[in-house]
């Protein structure tokens, strides 16, 4: 996690794209805001947040995610909005 001026930029897990990688994409410039989340066969495997400190609190759902293996096949389609419901993907995460 690191900022410039006043933008929060943070990353977990893989970041750059390579082939076998599902990048989803959320980017909204005229708010600084910017998330890529790259998929594994349905799991998550690393983001990269751009924005303010509130969407970079979000990764600590993101990094259990990943550390579970969960398969979030039946939630990508929320995944490329502006907003994703954390909790509801958190609770999923942790019931298993």
């Amino acid at each position: 996690v690191t900022e410039f001026f006043g933008i929060t930029m943070a990353s977990v897990g893989e970041f750059r794209e390579r082939p076998g990688l599902e990048p989803i994409i959320f980017q909204n410039p005229s708010a600084n805001t910017y998330r890529k989340l790259l998929l594994d066969n349905g799991r998550i495997v690393g983001a990269v947040v751009i924005g303010s400190a509130q969407h970079v609190q979000d990764l600590g759902v993101v990094q259990a995610m990943i550390r579970r293996k969960t398969d979030v096949t039946r939630w990508r389609h929320m995944l490329a909005g502006e907003r994703i419901n954390y909790g509801m993907l958190a609770y999923e995460t942790v019931k298993k």
